[in-house]
């Protein structure tokens, strides 16, 4: 019979702690398709740059955001930011950015706010193709933004302008091949 002593604890959380380590090298190993930003670490507190104008504080600038290890066959990408905790409940689409070429890896500060050269920007939940800084109610807690990138296998400019999120769906339906986000926080300083 084996007894039970602080030596064997030891190397059971030893162990504990190495073989997630050894998973997550392995994942490194892989290539996982991830997102960041410049301006805001994954569940940061978004900058008052890229919040909404006027009662918000902020300069309405888009984000910069920069992504890596995207699949092979990526012919383009959309960007989305959302706010789930926004509309009461409904939601609250802030950007759409879609039709950026499979060989730009990145959008940098202020490039996604209106529609350029290699990219499209679509309707936000107010119906204007623009950025929508954040800027969540006084009273509320800090709502959440989710920033994600599409990799998809549509050639860049086959997607239509003027889409809403629904309809930017409706086109990407079946085309998505991986997805990556980053959470972004914000509340309205009184």
């Amino acid at each position: 019979m084996m007894t039970f002593s602080f030596r064997h604890a030891a190397w059971i959380a030893l162990a504990a702690m190495v073989i997630p380590l050894g998973f997550a090298q392995a994942a490194d190993k892989e290539g996982l398709f991830t997102v960041s930003s410049s301006a805001v670490k994954d569940n940061g507190v978004l900058t008052a740059k890229n919040a909404g104008p006027g009662e918000c504080g902020g300069e309405n600038v888009s984000l910069p955001l920069k992504w890596a290890n995207q699949p092979p066959s990526t012919k383009s990408y959309a960007i989305i930011l959302s706010d789930p905790d926004g509309g009461r409940g409904a939601g609250v689409t802030h950007w759409l950015a879609y039709n950026i070429p499979g060989s730009m890896l990145e959008v940098k500060s202020g490039q996604g706010a209106a529609t350029g050269k290699d990219i499209t920007v679509g309707k936000n939940s107010r119906g204007a193709e623009a950025y929508l800084g954040p800027c969540a109610p006084h009273a509320d807690a800090p709502h959440h933004y989710i920033a994600q990138v599409l990799a998809l296998d549509i050639a860049p400019g086959t997607i239509q302008p003027g889409l809403d999120r629904e309809g930017l769906f409706k086109m990407i339906n079946g085309h998505s091949l991986k997805v990556t986000s980053l959470v972004l926080r914000f509340r309205r300083k009184e």
